[in-house]
Order: C-alpha cells, then structure tokens, then sequence
C-alpha cells in the first residue's frame, strides 16, 4: 500500500479497519486510470462551483468567491453523490 493510498477509518479492530480500506481502495480504483476520472471530476466540479459562486463587491473588475463554504466542501459531496452512490450498482461484488 503506497503512503497516498493510507486514509483513517475508525474501529476499534485493527484488522477489520485495514480489510475496510483494502475492500474501498478496490471500489474506488476499479481500473488504472479511475485515480485520473477522480482527479479530473473533481477539478471540473471545483472549477464550475468557482465560476458558480463567484460574485462583484464594488470593483467590476474583481470576482470574489467564498472558496471553502461555496465550493470545497460541496465538491466530495457532489462527486460522492453522483460517480459513487449514483454509480453503485456498476460496482463490481
């Protein structure tokens, strides 16, 4: 298991935890290049909430965004809901 594809689950089993990490690393890198779909989802997502949200204070010059309550915490929900919980039945058992 490489260092970026470690992340936290809580349990209290230790083994149980790292058999829960192995079984969602196996859903969500299905293919070799489903690491690049993510990356590029959650890019175009960011990039379309930025455009989205972006508002004019005084200077018609300048857009202002607020980056974490408009766009970064919306952007895992949106890829959770539409690529994994959408896609679910596409998973392999």
């Amino acid at each position: 298991m490489n260092y970026h594809d470690r992340f936290f689950l809580a349990s209290d089993n230790d083994s149980e935890s790292q058999r829960d990490q192995r079984e969602i690393l196996r859903i969500l890198q299905a293919s070799p290049d489903q690491a690049d779909k993510i990356a590029h989802h959650f890019y175009e997502r960011t990039r379309k909430l930025i455009v989205s949200k972006s508002y004019i204070l005084s200077d018609k010059r300048v857009r202002f965004v607020e980056i974490i309550s408009d766009v970064l915490r919306y952007v895992p929900l949106y890829w959770t809901a539409t690529e994994l919980v959408c896609n679910c039945r596409n998973f392999p058992n």
